[in-house]
Formats: C-alpha cells, sequence, structure tokens
C-alpha cells in the first residue's frame, strides 16, 4: 500500500503504488523457476523505457515458468500484460535488469491484442522515441499484431491498424482516420514472406 521506491540510477521507481504481489519460486542448480501474479490499481510506475499511471485503469501482469541463474537476466516464456480494455500483450521476452551503467534491455516476441494506441504510446513508445520527430504526439485510435524487439529496437513487425491518429504537437504533420495493414520485415528480413502492406 502507497509504496514509493527507487534505485540509484532512476531506472526504477514507483509511487503511491497499491497492489498485489504473488511469486512462487522453486530452486535448482541453474538458478530458480517462477510464476508471477501482480495487479495494481493505483499510482505510478517506470521501469525504464516503459511508464504506467494507474489511476484510472487496473494494471495486471502474469508470468508463467519465468527463469534467471543470476536476477541479472530474466527469461520470460509465458506473459501477458493487461491494463482493463486499454492494453493487451502477450508473448516470450528475454529481459536484462537494469544496471547503474545501462537501462534494462528487452529481447523476444510481442504479441499486441486490440490495443488503445494512446496507451501503447504513453507507456513506452513515448520514451523510446524521446528526441526524434516521434517524440512529441498526440495518438489515437486500435492497434494489433505481432513484432520481435532485440535489445529494446523492433526488428519486423506485421500490424493492423484502425481509426488511428497521430498529431504532432509542434504542428510539423499529422495523420487522422488511417486504416491499413502494415507488414514490415525489418532491417534484416526477419519477417520473411511479408504481404504488401496497404494504408
Amino acid at each position: 500500500t502507497d509504496l514509493a521506491l527507487s534505485n540509484d540510477s532512476g531506472t526504477v521507481v514507483s509511487d503511491s503504488l497499491d497492489g498485489r504481489f504473488d511469486l512462487t519460486a522453486r530452486a535448482s542448480a541453474a538458478g530458480y523457476r517462477f510464476d508471477l501474479r501482480a495487479s495494481a490499481n493505483k499510482g505510478e510506475v517506470y521501469i525504464e523505457p516503459v511508464y504506467a499511471n494507474l489511476g484510472n485503469h487496473t494494471l495486471r501482469i502474469e508470468i508463467e515458468n519465468g527463469s534467471t541463474s543470476d536476477f541479472t537476466e530474466l527469461r520470460l516464456p509465458a506473459f501477458r500484460i493487461e491494463q482493463d480494455s486499454l492494453l493487451a500483450i502477450t508473448g516470450n521476452l528475454q529481459v536484462m535488469l537494469p544496471a547503474t551503467d545501462r537501462p534494462a534491455r528487452v529481447s523476444g516476441e510481442v504479441e499486441l491484442q486490440d490495443t488503445d494506441l494512446a496507451t501503447l504510446y504513453a507507456s513506452g513508445l513515448q520514451i523510446a522515441a524521446a528526441g526524434t520527430i516521434l517524440g512529441e504526439l498526440e495518438t489515437a485510435g486500435r492497434v494489433s499484431g505481432t513484432f520481435t524487439l532485440q535489445d529494446n529496437l523492433p526488428r519486423s513487425a506485421s500490424l493492423t491498424l484502425d481509426d488511428v491518429a497521430i498529431d504532432d504537437t509542434r504542428r510539423r504533420f499529422a495523420v487522422y482516420g488511417l486504416n491499413g495493414q502494415i507488414n514490415w520485415p525489418g532491417p534484416e528480413g526477419g519477417l520473411t514472406d511479408a504481404p504488401p502492406s496497404h494504408l
């Protein structure tokens, strides 16, 4: 209740956090395996590069059969993150936890299930795009699909857009009512046999 914490480098911060955290861990010679169920309905959380304000929408996190050998890297073969009707993400990830000299690093496959674009942008995309032309946007609409990550960077994506709006707050560009399918094979062609995109 009302939890506030931070590390020295500021890569992990929470404020006024209310929630429940259930963890089951099993030790072995190779390290630990664990299952996690967590929910929070009040406060703010920042785990670089992801931010969430939980004041209006409960956040739920589930991890099954996660593992770690030294608590610096987590392997998450099956996870789910939900924030009411706004956000639904599943997939499998490898996460290097943040340290004094580096932010968290994330690699793996992620599936978005009919997610609110404004929530997705505010929760992580805006922080990742800070200092670029995409760093100060107002967004709306829905997005779903799959993408792969390597060290926090997208490597391929297949996304469906539904009535998407993207408006630069510095009035340099804007897009409204955008529908379509984006199939991006990535810089190294990771998405094989990708059909043409259409907008």
